[in-house]
């Protein structure tokens, strides 16, 4: 397949202003960095010293960070449409990546149909940006693209062809070797999450549930990949898999828990946890001193109850 290259626009964004009407418990945590969210289609972001409204923008999706840096990499809902956008926090800047609007006719079938979706943009300590996208697709499908972001060139992930449906919750280790996504089928039930090498294209499936698996998410050093799983009862827990022994092992109980998201250093995770009036975010810690890796401690509770956008998944970078 010919590598698909989207043009580019510069924008700018708007400023940095406000904070979200949550609560925060961050002065009783340990918890360090900055874990970016969406609320109401604004790009939010936690610290220990609280909860602030990193970017307005209205229709933001997916926010990712660049490890250790101040910029991220979001998904801008256009309604028929989605592009790639970058934000420096520093400044309010925004740049967008792709293209995908189509140029016929705004409301016509023919615009519909040539519209370019793209979800779930993971940004790696390599400069490399993970995504799906139905680009280039003939059936809408969501298959997986690579961005090498220092040279903005944008590829399809190569692929063994071995996965029956469309892909959504990508993620992606420090070293861009690996990613970890949901293969969706026609219902909840029929997903799972998958593994993939981007080398060679192989893909691994790697965690099932009784009503499914989804919202992967492998680790720095590409050894384990958490995801929820949902029982037969409906309940939605995370498990995490070990890729040298391909062990399971259940991390929560009944905690609605989704969306998880590794610290930058592969020692803790954030997730949101359903609570029947709102989201919360939480975060424990993981110890891996034994031969299976066990929670360290009760789950730290950052942000109670609130309208956490629980389609896009939280980012945990650095303090810088």
């Amino acid at each position: 397949m010919t590598p698909h290259r989207f043009p580019r626009r510069t924008l700018f964004g708007a400023s940095l202003a406000g904070v979200l009407a949550a609560r925060s418990t961050a002065a009783q945590t340990n918890i360090y960095g900055r874990i970016a969210f969406i609320q109401d289609g604004n790009i939010m972001q936690w610290t220990p010293e609280g909860v602030s409204l990193l970017h307005r923008d209205g229709n933001a999706m997916s926010p990712s960070w660049r490890p250790g840096a101040s910029e991220l990499i979001y998904v801008r809902n256009g309604g028929s449409f989605s592009n790639l956008i970058t934000l420096e926090t520093g400044t309010g800047r925004t740049r967008r990546l792709t293209d995908s609007e189509s140029t016929y006719p705004e409301g016509s079938q023919d615009y519909v149909l040539d519209c370019d979706w793209i979800n779930d943009a993971c940004w790696s300590e390599s400069d490399i940006i993970v995504f799906s996208s139905n680009a280039e697709t003939t059936d809408g499908g969501l298959n997986l693209w690579v961005l090498r972001y220092t040279t903005d060139y944008m590829f399809p992930g190569p692929n063994d062809g071995a996965e029956p449906g469309q892909l959504e919750k990508v993620s992606v280790d420090a070293d861009g070797r690996y990613a970890a996504y949901t293969v969706t089928g026609d219902n909840l039930m029929s997903s799972y999450i998958s593994l993939r090498d981007l080398d060679t294209g192989t893909t691994f499936p790697v965690m099932e549930g009784a009503q499914g698996a989804y919202d992967a998410a492998i680790s720095p050093n590409s050894d384990w990949v958490v995801g929820t799983i949902r029982d037969s009862d409906g309940v939605n827990d995370l498990w995490i898999w070990e890729r040298e022994t391909e062990n399971t092992i259940r991390l929560t109980h009944g905690e609605q828990a989704s969306n998880v998201t590794w610290d930058p250093y592969g020692d803790a995770i954030a997730y949101l946890a359903f609570t029947g009036s709102g989201f919360s975010l939480r975060a424990i810690y993981l110890d891996f001193s034994g031969d299976d890796p066990v929670v360290s401690g009760d789950p730290i509770v950052l942000i109670q109850n609130a309208n956490i956008d629980s389609t896009s998944r939280p980012s945990w970078n650095t303090a810088e």
